[in-house]
């Protein structure tokens, strides 16, 4: 046997049983265990006592006192939450189910803290079929491994938190377009469980064109580099299990992970903001076309915009009248008590329409028919007011 190497020993023991010892060939061998940060333990099955190497240094206690010989007193420093694990472990390696003890627990270390450690250990016995009389092993300080666990635990859960309480889809695809992951967002957006796509092509959800083009776009990016979707945020549309096709926002981007790539979307339903937009085009529309002059105010009544038929109305250009009071067009002919009135049909009513006198830009009066109407937020709130207005006599006369 080399010179520095610890190898048990079966001996009798003071009352003829045989024994196990733990022999070191010279002090390298234990300086060699304190250079690693390593301790030895050598349980006496027999007796139920403890011998231990290096363990002070561990623990921090240098020559206080800590574990005694009995294993009780071992049992003490170890954490109430991880005794129960100890035992069962070294319990099944005792009886064959497990061909080596190994566990991770936390023992009580001099300045009362507690520290982790990984001891792993093996049954020493007289002969094959005898009751083991020894368990040896090595006990190592994994505080630090443990300490970056629960960090990147820590982070993980952040992560999961988020990636399943944000609105947006998100979705994980491998080179091949097979899906890894998606959240709960995604699961509504498409209308299927995560356990119906994972491990199944992107391309479920995407009709034609996209669908015949999208293995064939990822191909040409690992290949070649160029990018048509990855990188950038783009409008497509989408399938979902009902068969429906409906508008997303998609944006792509790439990760390596141990050199293979994968590929991250993130998936918005724009469904509802197209539908908005093809309103406002329509609403739009019919501003520019309608006759009759047009004015919009904010809550404030300050004025937003006006149409043309306004412009050519009141002899005001747009740009004069961005930021002002409609009060600009007051002819002075209406009191104060009909200025009340109107507010307080607008605020109780969210509409007001008759007949008032107003002023052009070169103070010229005339009289209009007047219609105001409110537009209020999601809460209730006025959000804006719509006059349509047109000259009477011009009305009359048509």
């Amino acid at each position: 046997m080399n010179k520095g190497q610890a190898t048990p020993t079966i001996e009798a023991d003071g009352g003829g049983h045989p024994s196990v010892t733990l022999e070191a060939g010279g002090s390298c061998w234990k300086m060699a265990l304190e250079a690693v940060g390593v301790g030895i333990w050598d349980w006496h099955v027999a007796e139920n006592t403890m011998r231990l190497e290096g363990w002070r240094d561990l623990l921090g206690y240098g020559e206080a006192a800590g574990a005694g010989e009995a294993l009780a007193d071992w049992e003490s420093l170890v954490h109430p939450e991880d005794l129960a694990g100890c035992q069962t472990t070294l319990r099944r390696h005792l009886q064959d189910e497990a061909p080596l003890y190994k566990h991770e627990y936390r023992l009580r270390a001099g300045d009362g803290s507690y520290k982790w450690f990984l001891a792993q250990g093996k049954a020493l016995r007289g002969a094959p079929e005898a009751p083991p009389l020894h368990i040896a092993g090595t006990l190592v300080d994994i505080t630090g491994r443990k300490e970056v666990e629960r960090a990147l635990e820590a982070q993980q859960s952040h992560y999961r938190a988020v990636v399943e309480t944000v609105v947006d889809g998100i979705l994980v695809i491998d080179a091949g377009g097979v899906i890894q992951s998606m959240n709960p967002a995604a699961e509504r957006i498409f209308g299927y469980a995560s356990e119906e796509l994972v491990g199944r092509s992107i391309n479920l959800l995407m009709p034609e064109p996209y669908r015949g083009s999208h293995d064939q776009n990822i191909r040409r990016y690992l290949e070649t580099g160029e990018a048509h979707v990855i990188g950038y945020g783009r409008e497509v549309v989408g399938l979902r299990k009902n068969g429906a096709t409906f508008p997303i926002s998609l944006a792509v981007s790439e990760m390596r992970i141990d050199g293979n790539a994968y590929f991250t979307g993130i998936v918005r339903d724009i469904t509802t903001r197209k539908r908005s937009e093809e309103a406002l085009l329509i609403a739009a529309s019919v501003y520019r076309t309608m006759g009759e002059a047009v004015i919009v105010t904010d809550a404030d009544n300050t004025i937003i915009t006006v149409n043309e038929p306004f412009t050519e109305l009141t002899g005001y250009e747009l740009h004069e009248l961005i930021g002002e009071n409609p009060k600009i067009l007051a002819s002075g002919r209406q009191d104060k008590a009909f200025y009340e009135k109107m507010w307080h049909d607008l605020k109780t009513q969210g509409r007001w329409q008759g007949e008032i006198w107003n002023r052009r830009k070169n103070g010229q009066e005339y009289l209009e028919f007047l219609s105001i109407s409110v537009i209020y937020d999601d809460n209730g709130d006025t959000l804006r007011h719509v006059a349509v207005f047109s000259e009477i006599e011009q009305r009359l006369a048509s």
